[in-house]
């Protein structure tokens, strides 16, 4: 099992042995950088663990707590790594520019093979018996499968199918266009371009959460959504997000939350104003967790570019974050990202938090909250509606008693979604 005791941003492997009772570390790679593992058998463990410059690969071997590492190549972004049925093999997650790539290691040869399929993305799951991994193959074009993979003979055999169970069988989803762009500082950011049929309504960035983790060419239903419903949206990789190697995603930990990740997330807006893909007055943001984090930052510190923002079980002040969370990690994780607690850190806990901004916003809002939330407490959004009707500042407010971090029940869904489309047509109805 993992414990994090010696600093928020590491983790170690320990040992539990249930006959003695016996407690112990078997693994640090170090007290700021994390270590994971999973069992192969009975006396060896599958480890992937962070170096300064990149995660690798190793076996664990007790009771000596050998470590041979298979994969060490400060080129290559490994996510994650899954073992096999019988002790002989390993799925290998890897992202290259976002897209995942996984290979099966074989552990005594130390060879690996492609599981790659043309036109979608393979995840391993778990391998069966067989040899034939269970697998999720996505794309935006098409719902998520199950299927049987088999790496030897690139075979592979469907297990579900999802898209049997939608409501139009004929439905076509928007396909995910890869779209780069320079930030502030000259950095290279990427993320997923969606455009609808026709003439665009307005543009809107629609940002993931985290902010330790990435999206990818994948069906995600709130942008479908809203591309169906006539928007232009633009889905970045900012800063901090997974799938672009180990600098990048720690690059946001230099000004904790709030810096440099939402420049890359203007910046990606810009981009398509000048592309002509967006035109001021029709340019707003929605998301949900960070996403909605950055909604409130977007709105407030880019009042001249974002005309409408919905942010979803958002952050809004991150001391009441950082105090109200239900997470057992939760102030772990802030302190990771933001390099300690309110107390170490006022000035960027302050300068972060859109609450100290509000009075920048000049767009419309509509303010989204699950009230069983236990990641970002509700007490986030009542101290904004506090803030606000104290400002005079005009808002609108969703909420939904029996949701938590996320909306998520179809009824509330349907409301959702709704509400979002129609929010975003009257915030940008005023242009001609």
């Amino acid at each position: 099992y993992h414990r994090h005791d010696r600093h928020p941003s590491g983790s170690q492997l320990w040992l539990l042995d249930l006959a003695s009772g016996e407690d112990r570390e078997i693994l640090t790679v170090g007290d700021a950088r994390k270590a994971y593992g999973s069992w192969i058998d009975r006396h060896r463990i599958l480890v992937w663990a962070e170096s300064d410059s990149h995660d690798r690969v190793g076996i664990l071997t007790l009771p000596q707590r050998t470590v041979t590492w298979l994969i060490d190549d400060p080129a290559r972004s490994i996510d994650k790594a899954i073992a096999g049925a019988g002790g002989r093999s390993a799925a290998i997650l890897e992202f290259r520019q976002g897209a995942l790539h996984a290979t099966q290691l074989d552990l005594d040869a130390g060879r690996e093979r492609p599981m790659e399929l043309g036109g979608c993305s393979l995840l391993p799951i778990e391998q069966l018996p067989t040899g034939q991994w269970l697998c999720e193959r996505y794309s935006s074009r098409a719902p998520h499968e199950l299927v049987r993979a088999d790496p030897a003979t690139g075979d592979v055999v469907e297990i579900s199918r999802s898209a049997q169970h939608l409501a139009d069988p004929t439905m076509r989803f928007a396909p995910a266009q890869p779209w780069r762009w320079r930030s502030r500082d000259g950095t290279e950011i990427a993320g997923w371009l969606y455009e609808p049929q026709g003439e665009s309504r307005g543009l809107i960035a629609h940002i993931h959460g985290g902010p330790t983790w990435h999206s990818e060419d994948w069906v995600n239903g709130s942008i479908q959504f809203l591309v169906a419903a006539g928007f232009t949206v633009l889905d970045p990789n900012y800063r901090g997000s997974t799938g672009y190697g180990r600098a990048f995603r720690e690059a946001i930990k230099e000004d904790g939350w709030g810096g440099r990740e939402q420049d890359d997330i203007r910046a990606g807006i810009e981009s398509l104003v000048a592309a002509g893909k967006g035109r001021r007055g029709r340019i707003g943001i929605v998301g949900l967790s960070y996403g909605g984090y950055s909604s409130w930052c977007q709105i407030t510190k880019s009042a001249d570019l974002f005309d409408a923002a919905v942010p979803i079980c958002g952050m809004y002040q991150l001391t009441i974050d950082y105090e109200e969370t239900g997470m057992p990690h939760g102030r772990d994780y802030s302190e990771e990202m933001m390099g300690g607690t309110p107390a170490d850190q006022p000035e960027r806990y302050f300068n972060a938090s859109p609450a100290n901004f509000i009075d920048r916003i000049k767009g419309r809002l509509l303010i989204v909250h699950g009230l069983r939330d236990s990641n970002v407490s509700p007490e986030n959004t009542k101290a904004a509606i506090r803030d606000l009707d104290r400002a005079g500042i005009p808002y609108e407010l969703l909420t939904f008693d029996n949701e938590g971090h996320g909306i998520y029940r179809a009824g509330n869904r349907t409301e959702l979604f709704k509400r979002i489309a129609g929010f975003f047509e009257s915030a940008f109805a005023r242009v001609g």
